[in-house]
């Protein structure tokens, strides 16, 4: 196939209309009003919406592609201090491909805002439709991506103590997978790199990878 040797090479060839309505957003926000769902909906968005964190193994293991988060006002239950920021920081720490905006009303003190920066984007309440619809595209655009996704999954990899070789093979291994051959990624991670830490999540990274080839 034509990405043999580098999964970069793999180009999904669909429209944008048809990337719109694949990917999977979530917009966590106990305000349902400050966000446009209705409109961003019509257009054809896939858009969930929770008053707060439902379900944090859900999204520790991205089954959405963007997680819209609002920074106050939810995750009490997890970290009454911090709310939305234990959040970020908890996802960005365990899944660092995951996309994540965070949304938000509030003013914050200084010791805050390095938190703010594990976002791949921070948007202020109110913002018009006309802007996320602008948001979300370029994210779908340069963040659901497989060039994106393979970038963040190296890094994982290297910062996992994985060496060139072994990423190498790892990457023969998506190779095969996405030419449709059966590979269980967590499991060639374990034993092309050895016993890693946080290997299931980056062989979550390789599964979108493989659907986004697969498209």
């Amino acid at each position: 196939m034509f990405w043999r040797k580098h999964i970069i090479n793999c180009k999904p060839a669909l429209p944008a209309t048809e990337m719109v309505k694949r990917t999977r957003i979530v917009v966590i926000d106990d305000e349902k009003t400050t966000f446009p769902f209705e409109v961003l909906q019509q257009q054809g968005y896939s858009i969930d919406y929770w008053p707060d964190v439902k379900d944090i193994a859900k999204l520790e293991k991205g089954f959405y592609d963007i997680i819209i988060l609002d920074i106050g006002g939810i995750g009490r239950e997890l970290d009454a201090t911090n709310e939305g920021i234990a959040v970020l920081k908890h996802l960005k720490k365990l899944n660092p491909a995951q996309v994540i905006v965070a949304f938000s009303g509030q003013s914050y003190e200084s010791a805050k805002i390095p938190f703010f920066q594990l976002a791949d984007q921070y948007v202020p309440k109110p913002t018009p439709a006309i802007t996320w619809k602008e948001i979300i595209d370029d994210l779908i655009k340069t963040r659901i991506t497989v060039e994106h996704y393979w970038a963040t999954m190296r890094q994982a990899l290297k910062d996992a103590g994985a060496n060139e070789k072994a990423i190498k093979g790892i990457e023969d291994s998506l190779v095969k997978a996405a030419e449709g051959g059966r590979v269980n990624l967590s499991r060639a991670i374990q034993k092309i790199a050895g016993p890693i830490e946080n290997a299931t999540t980056i062989a979550a990274i390789g599964a979108k990878i493989i659907a986004l080839c697969g498209l």
